[in-house]
């Protein structure tokens, strides 16, 4: 009989063992639901965030050993598009798409030659990220 009373205390032991492993788990969730909503309201702020897109020129060769479209006197020149994306909208589709929209004077819209290299995505994606 009195090993009986052995197991009924053993079988408690292992009982409130494994309670406090319950809690120590549910304590742990409720941690991790929590970092991940916030971690998902700033994402949602980042993503809604402005970004203001600026054409530049300069006089300095974009590659090491390229081409310089313009002469080495003309000075720097940038130009402010009169709009603004989300930062969830910055593709190069979409940046073209609004640079070819925007006229830059009277005789015509902008031509982007600096979009078909491959910098100008690694830079939109930097941005994006």
């Amino acid at each position: 009989m009195e090993s009986w009373i052995y197991v009924s205390k053993l079988a408690d032991v292992v009982s409130i063992i494994g309670t406090l492993i319950t809690l120590w788990q549910i304590h742990r969730t409720r941690l991790e639901t929590a970092r991940i909503r916030r971690e998902l309201v700033d994402e949602r702020q980042r993503k809604t965030r402005t970004i203001t897109i600026v054409l530049a020129r300069n006089s300095q060769p974009s590659q090491p050993g390229g081409q310089s479209s313009l002469s080495a006197n003309q000075p720097e020149r940038r130009l402010v598009l009169p709009f603004t994306l989300r930062r969830a909208e910055l593709t190069r589709a979409e940046v073209m798409g609004r640079i070819g929209m925007a006229q830059v004077n009277q005789s015509g819209r902008y031509e982007p030659a600096y979009f078909r290299s491959k910098d100008s995505l690694d830079q939109i994606n930097a941005i994006a990220d």
